[in-house]
């Protein structure tokens, strides 16, 4: 059970470090103008065979167009994303 929880953690920490890396090249890619839009990231997809919760994310708030289109999420509104 040790074991389980271990690389069940393991797991969660790895594509925590993934999604910083993803952000970091898109920032390289779009300008720097500051124009924010909400929208909705798209839901993780667990590969075959493993497990991951099913959630899905909260609405973010991106910088400008540009990076809500490179991320592929849903456009929801001209404006940052309300705060709940």
């Amino acid at each position: 059970m040790k074991i389980f929880i271990s690389l069940l953690i393991l797991l969660i920490l790895s594509s925590c470090q993934e999604e910083k890396l993803s952000e970091k090249k898109l920032a390289e890619s779009c300008p720097k103008n500051y124009v924010p839009v909400c929208g909705q990231p798209k839901m993780v997809v667990c590969p075959k065979g493993q497990l991951c919760p099913m959630v899905m994310p909260q609405p973010r708030t991106y910088a400008n167009m540009c990076f809500l289109n490179q991320a592929q999420a849903k456009f929801l509104s001209n404006a940052a994303c309300p705060i709940y």
